[in-house]
């Protein structure tokens, strides 16, 4: 991805608000859309803090609030699985399947639903600017066998990014 526009969005946004272009808030800013799919906080200051960065809990905190300020990350609250953070700049609208049993995050995008927003915004009078769609449920596999495939490897990263439906 060209992140030129990104961080030109991000830097024009903090020159606005009289905030200073710091290469902390950049590298922040890179490793945010270098990540696959929704991250947690502490996942991304792991992932700063492999690269021999020594950026702290509070400044990764402080830009992600800036990120969601300007909308170049979008945050979600999965319920008791917890805070969960995507970027968002150029992608296109993203839904969530989340396992009940290892809360396992799988991204899908259904172009059908586009379809029903619409209808339901001018049967409502409205234009739909936004939407999020959580679906809660459990693997096929779990209900035949009793055991979740994923739940070892959702402990270190649930998240994951699934194709569209069609």
């Amino acid at each position: 991805m060209n992140l030129e526009p990104v961080e030109a969005a991000f830097f024009e946004f903090l020159q606005e608000r009289g905030l200073r272009q710091t290469p902390e808030r950049q590298c922040i800013l890179r490793r945010v859309y270098a990540m696959n799919g929704p991250f947690t906080a502490d996942t991304l200051l792991e992932n700063l803090r492999s690269s021999d960065s020594r950026l702290s809990r509070a400044t990764v905190y402080n830009t992600l609030e800036l990120l969601l300020e300007c909308r170049l990350v979008a945050h979600h609250q999965f319920g008791r699985f917890g805070s969960y953070y995507e970027k968002s700049h150029g992608r296109r609208q993203a839904d969530h399947l989340l396992c009940t049993n290892c809360g396992r995050i799988q991204e899908f995008c259904d172009p059908r639903l586009h379809s029903i927003l619409q209808d339901a915004g001018q049967v409502l009078g409205q234009r739909v600017l936004h939407h999020e769609l959580h679906l809660h449920g459990e693997c096929l596999l779990l209900q035949s066998t009793g055991q979740c495939p994923h739940f070892e490897s959702s402990k270190a990263d649930p998240s994951s990014s699934s194709p569209a439906l069609h």
